[in-house]
């Protein structure tokens, strides 16, 4: 049998990954110092241009502004002394080639200087020139009128390279009481502040204002350009409150990533932008890595072949043991192994010398054990068969017996369940009784008493007697006749009756109801699942009516008083009524027995119905005077089958299937923290309807 993959190539991998792991860290390592080291560089670099740029900007346009405002206040003088004020004023002037006023803030109305050796330089007509400017680079009257001041960019295609600014000036009278406002334009040469954008290079360095617009570039396209496309840079610097700040960012467009920063000034109407392409930033360090790589190439290749000429002294006696090792499987243990090295191969060459001297004494005692084996295994597997069939026998008995136990308590949970419709039944038919025993039995011998009255008064004188037996004084009812009295007493008894079929149908329906109630739980406890019901959207002060109509009988019967307080505006809830009513009758009938037990002789016993809304939930309390809950009893009080009432009282399982029953509809029912002092105070939370939701929070 030959390797598939030899010790020696798994050495030779071995050391040449890990030459090439340890090069390859060793340049991400050194990559990313760079990087970070080139990165500091230029962030310091680009800030260094934006702070130096910032500051020249503010006293480039300082001079100019002061200039403007020197020119505002000549704007009352005569024409003749204004201009020759202006003229002195801006005789060594070079920049600002034009300045001129607007009094409605709406187009130019006054121009006070306009540099004849710009005019002559760019052969520009000294009457048309501005117009044409102004229809091609508006000036935004408005802003100046709003901030007080503002700066745009003035340059037109194939046209000098110009910075327009303008200045609100508010005019005072001698008591300094403002009288008028006006805007004083200007337009400066950008000459100087391209050159000093210019030594930023190899950076991108230009000037914008809060609009997006670039008011300085070294690339006159740019300058001419009649609309700027969105700038991430620009964007930036609008939304940071900081003066100065460098960022790395990648554009919007084509995605590319950039190293910048940039500077507020102007009073934070200007910004000055410079950044630089990641790309042309990491060039320097791009080449350093290559060549690194090709060192370590190098490097590798010889290791490699160093790894190569000394592997094959650390095989051949490898080979030599498993030769020896492909004899020994072929069952040949007559033979050993030589080797000739000192090393940890020799000691394993021995050790196996050793082995198959061992495994050729093991053979012969194995073939002396296997006889005897067969033999124990025979009985042994004699002793299994038997072990195996007392164990089935023993499984289907526990099978039968868990069956039984599933059935006895699906079977109790289903009698506790009937319990509360069968105990209202036998509510309701007690009260028919009763009504049956003492009205109606009186009114029948009423009737049995007008009945034999009028036979022997038949008997006695025909009907002319009877007829003067009915004029006879009543010796009931001072005023009237036996007739009077007979009639009232037949009017009184039809109404009755009446009214008693009325109820008989009413209790016939509720009977026929519980027992219907009785057919759902048991068909509900088919399967061993919680809630099986299926959940419609219901008015859950309905189901609560309900509940305590069906449990009336019970709670009239012990004089227990029921007040109800529904509190939540909104009661959809999306669940289903016959288990709703289940879990409402089973707290109802807990509350009537301890309540039973406290007030049993001063029949001052109540329990209350109240609801409330919860955020996207409903609560409904139930709340009674009754005996209460023991501290102890608190924590068990939701475990199956515990109860501290007697056998003919309940199992103990009603609480634990109401609580299940609600989980099933995402609601709880526990008891409520803040117990008080006499009685209990139960919670049941149910999540409302969707529909009811979005309607609440139009």
């Amino acid at each position: 049998m030959k390797a598939k993959f030899s010790i020696r190539y798994k050495f030779l991998a071995v050391m040449t990954a890990l030459l090439i792991v340890c090069v390859g860290a060793y340049l991400l390592l050194a990559t990313k110092e760079f990087k970070n080291d080139k990165r500091s560089l230029v962030f310091d670099y680009n800030l260094s241009i934006v702070s130096n740029t910032a500051s020249e900007l503010e006293s480039f346009f300082g001079g100019h502004a002061d200039k403007m405002r020197l020119v505002a206040f000549f704007y009352r003088e005569p024409k003749a002394r204004r201009d020759r004020l202006i003229s002195d004023l801006m005789r060594e002037e070079r920049d600002l080639v034009f300045i001129a006023s607007s009094e409605k803030f709406k187009e130019l109305n006054k121009i006070f200087f306009q540099n004849s050796e710009f005019l002559k330089t760019y052969n520009l007509n000294e009457e048309t020139w501005v117009q044409t400017l102004v229809e091609q680079r508006p000036i935004p009257y408005g802003k100046i009128q709003l901030e007080g001041e503002a700066w745009w960019n003035a340059t037109t295609p194939d046209g000098a390279a110009l910075i327009g600014y303008g200045k609100s000036v508010i005019e005072e009278n001698e008591n300094g009481v403002p009288i008028n406002q006006f805007a004083v334009i200007g337009f400066v040469k950008a000459d100087r502040v391209i050159a000093g954008l210019v030594q930023g290079q190899p950076n991108e360095v230009y000037l914008a204002n809060r609009d997006g617009d670039v008011l300085a570039h070294v690339d006159p396209k740019v300058m001419s350009a009649p609309t700027w496309a969105k700038d991430d840079l620009i964007e930036i610097a609008k939304k940071s409150e900081a003066k100065k700040q460098v960022q790395d960012y990648a554009s919007s467009v084509g995605g590319e990533k950039y190293l910048s920063a940039f500077a507020h000034a102007l009073g934070n109407k200007v910004f000055v932008l410079s950044r630089i392409s990641e790309q042309k930033a990491f060039r320097a360090v791009n080449r350093l890595v290559l060549r690194s790589l090709l060192f370590a190439s190098m490097i590798v290749t010889m290791a490699f072949i160093v790894a190569i000429l000394f592997s094959g002294s650390l095989t051949r006696p490898l080979d030599t043991l498993m030769k020896g090792m492909g004899r020994v499987s072929e069952g040949d243990l007559s033979g050993q192994i030589q080797i000739q090295s000192r090393d940890e191969i020799a000691l394993l060459a021995g050790s196996f010398n050793r082995m198959i001297a061992d495994l050729k004494h093991s053979r012969e005692e194995l073939e002396e054990i296997n006889r005897d084996l067969e033999n124990k295994v025979k009985e042994r597997t004699y002793e299994l068969e038997m072990q195996n069939r007392a164990v089935k026998e023993a499984q289907e008995a526990l099978l039968r017996t868990t069956r039984l136990a599933a059935v006895g308590e699906v079977a109790g949970q289903a009698a506790h369940e009937v319990l509360n419709p069968l105990t209202s039944i036998i509510s309701r038919l007690n009260k028919v009784r009763t009504r049956i025993e003492q009205d109606r039995s009186r009114e029948a011998q009423v009737l049995l008493d007008i009945n034999q009255g009028w036979s022997q008064d038949y008997a006695a004188g025909g009907f002319t007697g009877l007829i003067k037996s009915w004029q006879n004084p009543s010796k009931i009812k001072a005023g009237e006749t036996l007739w009077d009295e007979d009639v009232n007493n037949l009017k009184s008894i039809g109404e009755n009756v009446v009214s008693e079929f009325k109820q008989i149908a009413i209790d016939t329906q509720f009977l026929i109801d519980e027992a219907e109630r009785i057919g759902r739980i048991i068909n509900s406890f088919r399967s061993l699942g919680a809630a099986r019901g299926e959940p419609k959207a219901t008015a859950l002060h309905e189901q609560c009516d309900k509940s305590l109509q069906i449990m009336a009988d019970l709670a009239s019967r012990d004089n227990i008083q029921i007040l109800t307080d529904y509190k939540a505006a909104h009661d959809v809830v999306l669940i289903d009524e016959d288990e709703f009513i289940q879990v409402m009758t089973n707290l109802l009938r807990n509350a009537f027995q301890s309540v039973r037990q406290m007030h049993r002789d001063t029949k001052s016993g109540q329990v209350k119905v109240q609801t409330e809304l919860r955020e996207n939930s409903i609560e409904i309390h139930l709340i009674d005077n009754g005996m209460g809950i023991s501290p102890e009893h608190k924590n068990k009080l939701f475990e199956k089958s515990f109860t501290t009432k007697s056998k003919e009282e309940g199992t103990g399982i009603g609480l634990s299937i109401s609580r299940r029953l609600m989980r099933a509809y995402q609601g709880d029912l526990r008891l409520a923290p803040d117990q008080p002092r006499e009685g209990a105070h139960f919670i049941i939370t149910i999540p409302l309807s969707d529909k009811v939701n979005k309607k609440g929070a139009a």
